[in-house]
């Protein structure tokens, strides 16, 4: 694991963040965390563009919601508006992105933050069936 002491001056890791950092920017590139606080910056910067994405966009689904990071919960909220036009889908006992930024807490804490949402607990697990199974004969259709 990389921690905070590993970004100290001098280090090997800091030299090749620092020049992924500079390969970016010459470039005019992003990286993920970079879409994700552009998106932020705009949204809640611009509330023209929001109210444009509001009137196209009329819902919001995020899938693997037990997998975002605080960031990304505050672009999914200022997309799903007053409203909470949004539904979130996810497995708190299946958080593997914790190295990405991935904080349960969002997870546990949506109640909290759309007061006026509906929690349907899927208590059971499913597999999918292969599509051979579904439809055994190519005259079904």
């Amino acid at each position: 694991d990389v921690g905070a002491a590993d970004f100290n001056e001098g280090t090997e890791i800091r030299l090749v963040f620092s020049y992924f950092e500079k390969v970016m920017r010459e470039s005019n590139s992003c990286d993920f965390h970079d879409l994700v606080r552009l998106a932020l910056e705009i949204l809640s910067g611009c509330p023209d563009a929001l109210d444009i994405l509001h009137r196209q966009y009329r819902y919001v689904l995020v899938d693997e919601f037990q997998d975002v990071s605080q960031a990304q919960f505050e672009v999914i909220s200022l997309l799903a508006g007053e409203a909470g036009r949004l539904t979130v889908v996810g497995d708190d006992d299946q958080t593997i992105f914790g190295f990405q930024g991935a904080e349960t807490g969002i997870f546990t804490s949506f109640q909290t933050r759309f007061a006026h949402c509906t929690v349907v607990h899927l208590e059971q697990k499913s597999v999918t069936l292969p599509f051979s199974a579904l439809f055994p004969s190519p005259d079904h259709f």
